[in-house]
């Protein structure tokens, strides 16, 4: 609904702002969004516990990875997360953005009445998992009065892939659960 401007649709622009100003971009929000609204191709199912979660010709192919509170969001095993992480990059192209955002230390999060599970990721455990990446950025935003929902903080990453990057490095780096 986002994309098609909706009344209804849920709010982007804190995260669209917090990546204006990672890349140093003073830019306005609404002139992102209406720029990313007018380069979206297709909306795609997708699956990241999936080795190519938007198909295998789709692998390396693209220059950007926005990932806001997905990956971390669907399991609580970090392993999982962890795997599921590296095929989500697995889109990336080599010298390829990131940003992600996570809930902080959260092995549950509630949505309305229901409770869904979290990856209880730390930011010391999110560092391990993107230490492949060059230029990493890491910032936490504290948001005590989000304790109900299960979560007080959350994890914003930004960075870029190496040009001759191996996403395997997920595969094999430290893989705690």
């Amino acid at each position: 609904r986002w994309h098609c401007c909706a009344p209804d649709a849920d709010d982007w622009s804190s995260f669209a702002r917090y990546a204006l100003r990672v890349n140093g971009n003073p830019g306005p929000v609404e002139d992102l969004e209406a720029r990313t609204r007018s380069i979206l191709g297709q909306l795609l199912l997708t699956d990241a516990r999936q080795t190519n979660p938007l198909g295998v010709q789709r692998r390396g192919s693209y220059d950007l990875l926005i990932s806001g509170f997905c990956v971390d969001c669907f399991t609580g095993s970090q392993t999982e997360w962890r795997q599921s992480l590296a095929n989500v990059f697995s889109v990336l192209k080599p010298g390829g953005c990131f940003t992600i955002f996570a809930l902080r230390e959260a092995a549950c999060y509630r949505v309305g009445f229901e409770w869904f599970p979290a990856a209880n990721i730390s930011r010391a455990i999110l560092e391990d998992a993107l230490s492949f990446a060059r230029n990493l950025r890491i910032e936490e935003c504290d948001l005590p009065t989000h304790a109900g929902q299960g979560y007080e903080g959350i994890l914003m990453a930004s960075g870029t892939i190496g040009a001759s990057a191996s996403l395997e490095i997920f595969r094999t780096s430290g893989g705690r659960s």
